[in-house]
């Protein structure tokens, strides 16, 4: 509860989010205070050290709630409501073209007006406090968002539990991020890696790098170290300008991370990096244009038969769940699951059943809801793959889930009654830097090395959802309500002209899946197969095809992971193995240094802030 207190004080107010990423801060930073504590807590009589069990448990229901204050709920529900509502002027029309498509039950008020919707945009006046806020107005629309989202986050880890076995005892995936907090803590009760000086090494470096960045804040004549250098304008003439901006952002915690995977892996996602902009080159020698809608739609096209392959090779899988869900056929022991795979089965499906309810009560066709979540789920599974199998961090998906179900169906066949809320259901969806669900699976693959009672545990994790959930409501409202949209951080103040302007988008102008956008997809689609039968073929291919499919979402990232990458190689080809494990801990003291300092920035920041975000990663 605490966690979605403070997490939701920060985001609003300085866009500081303490669950950022799919190995969230909050969850790590308590695991390794408790391990610095431990030997002061072995010496009182009062107070037991806590054990494997118990540390790597608070991490993992940790995990799973750490996108709720932030990026997966809280700064895209509310402002996601008042957006469309207060931006409406005599100019854009926005009340006379789609107000009346939005139930009157799904917003607090209707009237832009009105003491419920200025107020959180000009302020409320002096004399004002808690209690006067219209906290009656936000009831009947908070009970309708809530279970919607609740439902959603059910289904999310329902299908979590039904993908567990597949991926982590018959493909054996790596989960790199779900071993970084059984490496820390099996090595700190062992006693062996905090006492290693190469991981103590490695963990002053983003140490002292954000120190001085964080202090350079508050003390302005101080220097400052640069993370986020780039290749800037090197050059004006066709096709080169391709290479200029080209990011070399320094992420400590990705070139830990990166050092860790399988050099295929690092290889790949790195690489395609590059290849997209040697395809821009290209093209742009061929007279083709380059904006993002090729690379989005060869993403989306890849997507899609990568998802096909997934299904295809856990076929037997499936259909065992499948037989034992209906109570046909063979028995398939779940006994050891996080859920019993009829439960799971049957969540899944009446989840999405009851997903869908919700939107046509809510205005949009049946048709639409499903065509909606079949594409959500279909984007969280592969961008669950990408994290479970790679390690790898992604912030935003090729596509949003609506635009792409508005456009594979054609504006021009939906009715235009359909668009509002169909945006508005879209808007809570598409943000996936803290999606539930690869969050659930390295939950559930840290809870498969505890003896404990998994469903049991599957339990405590929807329990820990909806209390995160719930805590939310008041701090957000009240936050908003106290400072106004207009003195919150800069994601804030922008989102709700940015819901509005999207639904006006969707309006106005023709969104169809056109020829060149389904050769696009096709291009991709018939790289990925490629991708795959080389990888099934022969042992040596070193291109991973999820590396393709990520390769227009971690920009950001692609220096770091090179980096990381260049230094395993190095490392192994020089010394084998045995060296690369014995510089493993300072990939390790990359990760905690890395979470240990800006962890303290972020409390720090609570207590004595200034303007804007201190530190941004």
């Amino acid at each position: 509860m605490g966690i979605s207190i403070a997490g939701s004080v920060s985001a609003f107010l300085r866009y500081d989010l303490i669950g950022t990423g799919h190995l969230p801060r909050c969850a790590l930073y308590p695991i390794l205070l408790l391990l610095l504590l431990g030997p002061l807590l072995k010496k009182t009589r009062r107070i037991q050290r806590f054990n494997r069990t118990e540390l790597l448990f608070i991490y993992a229901t940790i995990l799973v709630m750490t996108g709720i204050p932030g990026q997966q709920f809280a700064t895209y529900l509310y402002l996601g409501m008042i957006g469309p509502i207060y931006h409406a002027t005599p100019q854009n029309q926005y009340a006379e073209r789609f107000h009346h498509w939005i139930p009157d039950w799904l917003v607090p008020s209707k009237d832009p007006h009105s003491e419920t919707i200025a107020w959180m945009f000009e302020g409320m006046p002096e004399d004002k406090g808690f209690f006067d806020i219209p906290w009656g107005d936000w009831l009947l629309p908070l009970a309708a968002w809530v279970p919607f989202c609740l439902t959603l986050y059910f289904v999310t880890l329902c299908i979590a539990a039904l993908l567990r076995r597949q991926w982590t005892e018959r493909e054996r995936l790596l989960f790199p991020l779900a071993r970084v907090p059984v490496e820390i803590v099996d090595g700190s009760i062992g006693g062996d890696l905090m006492r290693n000086r190469i991981l103590w090494m490695a963990f002053l470096v983003p140490f002292t790098v954000y120190l001085i960045n964080g202090l350079q804040k508050y003390f302005p004549q101080m220097f400052s170290v640069n993370l986020y250098p780039s290749t800037r304008h090197l050059f004006s003439e066709r096709p080169w300008y391709v290479l200029n901006w080209i990011p070399m952002n320094y992420y400590f915690c990705m070139i830990g991370i990166s050092y860790m995977l399988t050099t295929e892996v690092g290889f790949s996602f790195w690489f395609f990096y590059v290849f997209e902009r040697l395809q821009r080159m290209l093209r742009i020698s061929s007279g083709l244009h380059t904006d993002w809608a090729v690379f989005q739609f060869q993403n989306i096209g890849g997507m899609v038969v990568l998802g096909l392959f997934y299904l295809w090779v856990g076929r037997r899988h499936w259909a065992s769940i499948a037989r034992k869900a209906l109570g046909r056929g063979e028995e398939v022991d779940d006994s050891d699951e996080p859920m019993s795979y009829r439960f799971a089965f049957f969540g899944s499906i009446l989840g999405v059943i009851a997903l869908s309810a919700w939107c046509k009560a809510a205005g949009i066709a049946v048709y639409l809801s499903l065509s909606l979540f079949l594409f959500y789920f279909l984007l969280i599974v592969i961008l669950t793959r990408i994290v479970s199998e790679a390690g790898i961090f992604v912030w935003w998906a090729p596509i949003n889930p609506e635009e792409f179900v508005i456009r594979a169906i054609g504006s021009s066949n939906i009715a235009p009654s359909n668009i509002p809320m169909l945006s508005m259901v879209g808007w809570n969806l598409q943000d996936v830097a803290t999606c539930v669900m690869p969050q659930a699976l390295n939950a559930y693959r840290i809870a498969s090395e505890l003896k404990i009672n998994r469903k049991a545990f599957s339990a405590i994790l929807m329990v820990a959802l909806f209390v995160s959930v719930m805590s939310c409501h008041i701090p957000c409202i009240y936050v908003t309500y106290r400072h106004a949209v207009p003195n919150l951080g800069w994601w804030t103040r922008g989102a709700p002209r940015a819901c509005a302007f999207k639904i006006d988008g969707y309006l106005r102008l023709s969104h169809d899946l056109d020829k060149e956008n389904l050769l696009h997809m096709t291009e991709g689609a018939a790289l990925t197969l490629f991708l795959l039968f080389m990888r099934q073929r022969f042992i040596w291919w070193p291109f991973h095809p999820l590396g393709y499919i990520a390769s227009i979402s971690i920009g950001r990232y692609w220096w770091s992971i090179l980096i990381g990458w260049s230094a395993k190689v190095m490392i192994t080809k020089l010394g084998g193995i045995k060296a690369w494990r014995r510089y493993y801990p300072a990939a390790l003291g990359l990760v905690i240094g890395n979470c240990v300092i800006l962890f303290t920035w972020l409390l720090f920041h609570f207590i004595k802030p200034i303007q804007g975000v201190l530190v941004i990663e």
